[in-house]
């Protein structure tokens, strides 16, 4: 179950129309329909569609099948299989509700059966779907479902696609970032972190990279000139505090963030006793920012306002009395970021 504490169900309202999708930093699940599995080298998420949509995940990433006539997507499902036409109704029912969020879908699977999702999407009741090769304005994306190619499906959007070998992932992990950093203002970057290999267990793989991931994008907030943005990352199991670390780049970081008339909030819910990961998450980056000349209040204009959302907050925990102090109980907390 979502804690609603780490919903962020329209979170892209803090991105400019005029931005570039590409120029979007948007968190993203590999095998997004594979949760709740027996098996564990099947088992990629503990979410479900719905609840990833509400936790802020924007690309999913789907293999298409055909059994018995019908088109359905890969599952765990022994019973409950999860037919095509159902999840892309429930994507437009989100967008629909949601005007401000675009929904990203890269499509996989056999020659018959990308065929019969094409048909369906031609001639069904999708009018929302973005299928040009051209990368749209966000403003020309908000409302729709955007289509992503694959090596088996050709409508939507070419993507510059990095996966992660067996070996040295973490490096890979943090090169393919970079690059993504230093295209994505012209092209669609995807960072795919998911398990690969054939012997990999996707949660294993989780345990280790995700936290790597986290501390990987908190460090790009110290750089002296931060990425405007890093493109997609797919995902295997990301926790909330992963989701809204990769939502906050969007909406802060570097060049192409701006002075959001949004609303990504900050968590309400701030008890140091049951503090949220994604009140951490949040507050975290802030207090690695923290003045160290004993001043009150950060100079830099970008960390004035993030200082802003969260003074209310700071004044009510008796016991804190600086970012600092803040920081140092951080990190005492332990890290669940991949319970779910």
């Amino acid at each position: 179950t979502l804690h609603p504490h780490h919903v962020n169900l329209d979170w892209m309202k803090c991105i400019p129309d005029a931005q570039s999708l590409s120029a979007v930093s948007i968190p993203g699940t590999d095998q997004s329909l594979k949760e709740g599995g027996v098996n564990p080298y099947r088992n990629f998420q503990v979410w479900k569609l719905s609840n990833q949509l509400f936790a802020g995940v924007r690309f999913f990433d789907m293999t298409v099948y055909i059994q018995f006539g019908t088109l359905y997507i890969e599952n765990n499902g022994m019973i409950n299989l999860e037919k095509f036409a159902h999840t892309v109704n429930e994507l437009q029912i989100f967008l629909r509700d949601k005007k401000s969020e675009t929904v990203l879908l890269r499509l996989t699977g056999n020659a018959k059966a990308i065929s019969l999702a094409k048909k369906m999407l031609s001639e069904g009741t999708v009018i929302d779907l973005w299928k040009d090769k051209n990368i749209p304005k966000m403003g020309e994306a908000r409302g729709k479902i955007v289509l992503i190619q694959s090596p088996d499906f050709n409508w939507g959007l070419p993507i510059n696609a990095k996966v992660l070998t067996t070996k040295d992932k973490v490096a890979q992990m943090q090169a393919n970032i970079k690059s993504a950093s230093e295209h994505c203002q012209n092209e669609m970057m995807l960072t795919d972190t998911g398990a690969k290999g054939q012997y990999e267990k996707p949660r294993t793989v989780a345990e280790k990279l995700n936290k790597q991931l986290d501390d990987y994008l908190l460090s790009l907030l110290h750089l002296k000139k931060q990425p405007s943005c890093i493109g997609i990352i797919a995902m295997d199991f990301p926790g909330p505090k992963l989701i809204q670390q990769i939502i906050f780049l969007s909406c802060h970081s570097g060049t192409g963030s701006n002075e959001p008339d949004t609303d990504v909030s900050p968590p309400q819910h701030f008890s140091l006793s049951q503090c949220s990961v994604a009140s951490v998450s949040y507050v975290a980056i802030v207090a690695s920012f923290a003045p160290q000349n004993g001043s009150s209040e950060p100079t830099n204009g970008k960390l004035k306002f993030i200082y802003k959302l969260y003074s209310n907050k700071l004044k009510q925990i008796k016991l804190l009395t600086s970012f600092n102090t803040l920081y140092q109980l951080l990190h005492q907390l332990p890290n669940t970021d991949n319970k779910g």
